[in-house]
C-alpha cells in the first residue's frame, strides 16, 4: 500500500503506483470498482506481446441504472460534428479491439504505459489520460481489446468529489477533451476545435506545449483515419486466442465472406470450419461494408480483421482496386505483428497483394476460377505470380496442370449433410437459384432464363413461381428493368435452408463459367434435384445420379422442367439418392488435403 498527505489525481497515482513495479502487467482499478472473481482470469489469455491493454466489462451495482458505462469505447461525433468519446454495448459477447481501455478497469502493459505516461501529463489530474494512452499503442502498432467476460462492477462512490468541486471537475473534463480534439480530432474527421474566438486562442496556445505537439506528430506520423477505422473493426471469436502446437494460418479474402452470401465465401467458411481444430486461422478480408459480424461462422476463426478502401469499379483497373493501399497496409500490419506459419490467399483477384510481398512466409494461392478466361498479358502476370508461391490449389480436376507450378493440389467443393432426412418436394413449391448477382455469369444466366424459359415455362404452369437468393445489393445488379411476374429476387443473405426446404427443384442456368458451382452440391445435400447447363456443372463430372440433370444450354432448360414438374413420382425419386450419391463429396475429405498441404508447405 503507499498511503500519501495529498490527492494525487488519476494521472499522479498511477505514476506513483508504477514507480518500482516490475510486473509485465498491471490492472487499473477504481477505488468504486469491484472485480468478480474470474475477472483476472478472464483476461490473462489475451496477453500477448502486441497488445498494450485489455478492458473489463463494466456493470452497475444498481441494476436498474441506464448502462452509460460499458468498458466498450467508440468515437463518435455530436450534433455538431464535433468528436466525443462514448461507451456502448456491442453485439455478441466475443472479445474486440476498440478504441481505447478505460483507466479504472483495465490490464495494461507495464512497460508501455510508464512510456505513454509521459503524453498525459497536460491531462492531470483525471479524465482521458487513458484515451491518450490507447492512441499512442495503436500508433505504435499495439492492440487495445475489450473482454466482455471480465466483468467489474461499478460501485459509484467515486472519490473524485471529495476533492473537487462539481464545476472544477466539469472544467476540467471540457479541457482535457478539448486537449483529446486539438491532437487526434481530424483522425476521427472532427474538427480539432470549434468555431469560437476562444476556442481558437486555446487552440493557438495548445500548439505552443511541446507535449501536445509531439503526441499529435508521434500519432499521425503511424496512424491514418482510414488504418484506425480498420484496425478497431477488429474481432476475436474464441475465449483463447491462440492455442499451442497449431499451425497459425493468416487467410486472405479480397471479398468480404461473413456471413457466406456467396459459393466462394461457403468455400472459405466450410474448409475454415472443418479444420478449425488443427488450424488456427487468422482472417483478413476486404468489404468491411458487407460483413455482418459477429456471425455463427466467426467461431472457426481466432482472429477476425476486416478492412474497407476499395475504390469504386471504373475508377482503376481489377487487380490495382483489389490491391488498394489499405488492404496492402493491412496485410503487412498483420506480418509485421504476427509470425505466420503460412498464408492462404483465396481467389485471383489476391493477385496484386501478392506480387506486393516482401516477407517470407510460404504462401498457398487457392484460385476458385482458374482464370482459364484472362487476357493473356494478365495471364502472363498471374504465371509470373505463381512462381512467387509454394503451392496452387484448384477447384476442379480440369483445371490442374493449366498453371505452370510443380506443386498444385485439387481442393474440391464439399458439402455438410444434415443429420435429419430431407422431406420431398412440395407440389406447390417454387423453383429456386441460389444465384448472388454481383458475380456476373449469375447476372447473364438468370437473365438468359427468364428471356428463354419463364415465360413459356410460366405459360404451361400458370402458378409457378421463381425464387432467386439474389444476395445483398441484388437490385443494384439487376438495373432498372423490371423483375418479371412470378420472380422474386431476395436481396440480402439469407441461410437457403428454408428455400431448399420448399423448392419444387433447384436451377443452374450459368455459361462461360471457370471452377465449380458450390450450389450444385448443396442442392444434392438438401435433397433435391439440380437442374444445371453443362458448364455450370463443371467439376462434376464423375457425379452420375438422377439428381443431377445436364442440359446443353439454358433454351434446353425448358423441357426438362416440364418433364420434373409433370413428372413427381420420378423427382422425388432422384431426391431421395441425392445426398448419397453427394456424400462422398465432404468438406471434412477437402479439409484434410488442405491441412496436409499446409503442413507441406510449411515444413517441421
Amino acid at each position: 500500500w503507499q498511503f500519501h498527505r495529498r490527492a494525487l489525481g488519476f494521472h499522479g497515482a498511477v505514476r506513483a503506483g508504477l514507480a518500482g513495479i516490475d510486473a509485465e502487467w498491471v490492472y487499473l482499478l477504481n477505488s468504486d470498482m469491484r472485480l468478480a472473481p474470474d475477472a483476472l482470469q478472464q483476461l490473462l489469455p489475451w496477453c500477448g506481446e502486441d497488445i498494450f491493454a485489455i478492458a473489463s466489462q463494466i456493470e452497475f451495482a444498481d441494476t436498474r441504472r441506464r448502462r452509460e458505462e460499458t468498458g466498450y469505447t467508440v468515437p463518435v461525433r455530436n450534433a455538431v460534428g464535433e468528436l466525443e468519446l462514448h461507451d456502448l454495448l456491442p453485439a455478441g459477447e466475443c472479445v474486440r479491439a476498440h478504441l481505447y481501455a478505460g483507466g479504472g478497469a483495465s490490464l495494461f502493459r507495464t512497460a508501455m504505459l510508464q512510456r505513454y505516461l509521459g503524453y498525459s501529463h497536460r491531462y492531470a489530474p483525471f479524465y482521458f489520460e487513458d484515451a491518450d494512452w490507447a492512441m499512442q499503442a495503436w500508433a505504435d502498432g499495439l492492440r487495445v481489446l475489450y473482454c466482455p467476460a471480465s466483468r467489474a462492477i461499478h460501485e459509484h462512490r467515486g472519490t473524485i468529489g471529495r476533492y473537487y468541486a462539481a464545476d472544477q471537475v466539469e472544467a476540467i473534463v471540457r479541457r482535457n477533451l478539448a486537449h483529446f480534439r486539438w491532437r487526434y480530432g481530424d483522425l476521427f474527421g472532427a474538427p480539432r476545435w470549434s468555431g469560437g474566438h476562444g476556442d481558437r486562442l486555446a487552440a493557438g496556445a495548445r500548439a505552443l506545449v511541446g507535449e501536445h505537439r509531439r503526441a499529435r506528430a508521434r500519432v499521425l506520423g503511424a496512424l491514418t483515419a482510414e488504418s484506425l477505422a480498420d484496425q478497431l473493426r477488429q474481432r476475436y471469436p474464441n475465449p483463447q486466442r491462440f492455442r499451442q502446437q497449431r499451425p497459425r494460418v493468416l487467410l486472405v479474402s479480397p471479398f468480404a465472406i461473413l456471413p457466406p452470401a456467396h459459393g466462394g465465401a461457403r468455400r472459405i467458411v466450410e474448409l475454415a470450419r472443418a479444420s478449425s481444430e488443427r488450424i488456427d486461422w487468422v482472417l483478413l478480408h476486404d468489404e468491411c461494408e458487407r460483413d455482418d459480424g459477429p456471425t455463427d461462422d466467426d467461431q472457426w476463426f481466432r482472429e477476425i480483421h476486416p478492412v474497407g478502401g476499395r475504390p469504386p469499379h471504373g475508377d482503376v483497373d481489377r487487380w490495382e482496386a483489389h490491391a488498394h493501399r489499405r488492404f496492402r497496409q493491412a496485410l503487412e500490419r498483420l506480418l509485421t505483428q504476427q509470425r505466420f506459419d503460412a498464408i492462404c490467399f483465396e481467389q485471383v483477384e489476391c493477385l496484386g497483394l501478392i506480387e506486393s510481398l516482401t516477407q517470407a512466409t510460404p504462401v498457398i494461392w487457392s484460385l476458385h476460377d482458374a482464370g482459364r478466361l484472362l487476357p493473356q498479358a494478365d495471364k502472363a502476370r498471374v504465371q509470373r505470380a505463381i512462381g512467387k508461391v509454394g503451392a496452387v490449389v484448384l477447384s476442379t480436376a480440369a483445371d490442374l496442370d493449366y498453371w505452370q507450378h510443380p506443386r498444385q493440389r485439387l481442393i474440391d467443393n464439399g458439402v455438410r449433410l444434415s443429420a435429419t432426412a430431407h422431406q420431398l418436394s412440395p407440389n406447390d413449391g417454387f423453383l429456386l437459384l441460389v444465384a448472388p448477382l454481383r458475380y456476373r455469369p449469375n447476372l447473364i444466366g438468370l437473365r438468359g432464363f427468364l428471356a428463354q424459359v419463364w415465360q413459356p415455362l410460366q405459360a404451361r404452369f400458370p402458378g409457378l413461381r421463381l425464387r432467386v437468393l439474389a444476395g445483398p445489393n441484388a437490385l443494384d445488379y439487376w438495373g432498372d428493368t423490371a423483375v418479371p411476374s412470378g420472380v422474386t429476387l431476395v436481396d440480402r443473405y439469407v441461410d437457403p435452408s428454408a428455400s431448399y426446404a420448399q423448392a419444387l427443384l433447384t436451377l443452374n442456368p450459368q455459361t462461360g463459367t471457370e471452377g465449380s458451382a458450390l450450389k450444385i452440391a448443396e442442392a444434392l445435400a438438401h435433397g433435391r434435384v439440380m437442374l444445371s447447363t453443362t458448364e455450370g456443372a463443371r467439376g462434376y463430372d464423375w457425379l452420375d445420379s438422377p439428381a443431377l440433370v445436364r442440359v446443353i444450354d439454358v433454351a434446353t432448360m425448358l423441357p426438362a422442367i416440364v418433364r420434373l414438374l409433370e413428372d413427381p413420382a420420378s423427382r422425388h425419386a432422384a431426391e431421395s439418392e441425392a445426398p448419397t450419391a453427394i456424400a462422398p463429396w465432404c468438406w471434412q475429405s477437402r479439409a484434410d488435403r488442405l491441412v496436409a498441404l499446409i503442413g507441406e508447405v510449411a515444413g517441421p
